[in-house]
């Protein structure tokens, strides 16, 4: 145990000696595990939230206006605020296409910048508890009562409590919960109203409101689908088109492919240049560790010739790698973490795809996961010539060349 201690000090002198060498390979190291760590969390971020996205919509698909297909995809993934219509007998007409199960109308409503709103640019959606599948299992379960016209429902984003009055269009709502985040701004950005309560609220706007709201009765904004079991979806989705044509359905495979997409190339550029960094790195490792080897072959036979053991000149050079390398990786993983966290939001917006980090037990295996291959990495790239040198007599060290 004494021996190993002394050898593990002598490594950490070292490493003090050569201040520039050891920097270098530490940010070398850092780089590549920092960049390796911060990509494969953005990706799960990305999968967990559409998951968690599709499970709170529980839909297998939405039906919009046609004229709005090309905007829906980002509405969802984004977020942003939009109000379109079309008529409400649409959910009728969907709900009678063979494969459909179930159907749910959903409005949506921009909260206005003026006083009649307490939070703006917020997409109000109203739902109807009777045939909803979003909202009213996570009433049944949490809150375990049904709304009132008068009660809200208010996204993981909204800067409001539970309890607490909210105003909209000069209607005054009572918020009773709020949802657990998922990362999609569609729904944690997002009021939920009954849609009875949104309905009165839109008649209300003329006398209550500086904004009229110009919405007929019983229009609707989307209808989310639940396909029957066993129905093939691309072939229910264009039965749905065919009986209806002014609607297009966005199924929820093509959203999540969406996101991918968004997301793939310049994850797989930064993903190619951390591969090229890695291997560099590793190559670095090598050549460093090779004409270290050389230029203190005097110091390794000294060491030698006072007993020290072949594997103990090996362990030499293995802690070296393993102080600069684990140092490296645990900095690298900490300064990842701290620029997903601080640029969650941007990633969001810029790449436009939802993002909800990993649970702590999952980002802490994925650490442990890239600490691991970092360390085998390097030890692997170090052990060849610290076996080399380790293996030569105390004479054939020093006059090696």
């Amino acid at each position: 145990m004494r021996k190993a201690l002394s050898i593990f000090s002598i490594a950490s002198r070292n490493l003090l000696r050569r201040p520039a060498r050891t920097a270098s390979m530490f940010f070398g190291m850092a780089a590549v595990s920092g960049t390796l760590f911060a990509l494969t969390v953005i990706y799960l971020s990305v999968g967990n939230s559409i998951e968690a996205g599709r499970k709170r919509l529980g839909a297998d698909a939405m039906a919009v206006p046609l004229k709005w297909k090309d905007d829906t995809t980002g509405i969802l993934l984004s977020g942003t605020p939009s109000a379109f219509y079309m008529e409400g007998g649409i959910r009728e007409k969907i709900a009678a296409v063979e494969g459909v199960a179930e159907t749910a109308a959903q409005l949506f409503i921009v909260s206005a910048p003026l006083a009649c709103c307490t939070v703006s640019d917020t997409m109000l959606i109203g739902f109807d508890p009777e045939h909803d599948f979003t909202i009213s299992p996570w009433l049944r379960e949490r809150l375990r009562k049904p709304l009132s016209d008068g009660e809200v429902i208010a996204g993981s984003d909204i800067l409001a409590e539970p309890g607490g009055r909210m105003q909209f269009y000069g209607r005054e709502f009572l918020m009773a919960g709020k949802l657990e985040p998922t990362g999609m701004r569609f729904i944690d950005s997002s009021v939920f109203i009954p849609m009875e309560g949104a309905r009165r609220m839109i008649a209300e706007s003329g006398r209550k409101a500086r904004k009229t709201l110009d919405i007929n009765t019983g229009d609707v904004s989307s209808v989310l689908i639940r396909f029957a079991e066993g129905a093939n979806h691309e072939e229910t989705a264009l039965r749905i088109e065919y009986a209806a044509p002014e609607v297009k359905v966005m199924l929820s495979n093509d959203i999540l492919r969406a996101a991918r997409r968004n997301l793939a190339m310049p994850l797989k550029s930064v993903l190619a240049a951390g591969i090229i960094h890695w291997l560099s790195s590793l190559f670095m490792i090598g050549v460093i560790y090779s004409m270290s080897v050389a230029e203190r072959r005097r110091e390794i036979g000294l060491l030698k010739a006072l007993g020290a053991k072949n594997r103990d000149v090996r362990n030499l050079f293995l802690y070296e790698v393993l102080l600069i390398t684990g140092g490296g990786v645990v900095s690298g993983i900490a300064c990842g973490t701290v620029f997903v966290l601080g640029f969650q939001n941007l990633i969001r917006v810029f790449f436009n795809v939802p993002f909800l980090l990993p649970s702590l037990p999952v980002a802490a295996l994925m650490a442990a996961a890239v600490l691991f291959l970092t360390l085998a990495s390097g030890l692997a790239v170090a052990f060849y010539p610290a076996l080399k040198i380790s293996s030569k007599s105390p004479h054939d060290v020093i006059t090696s060349i």
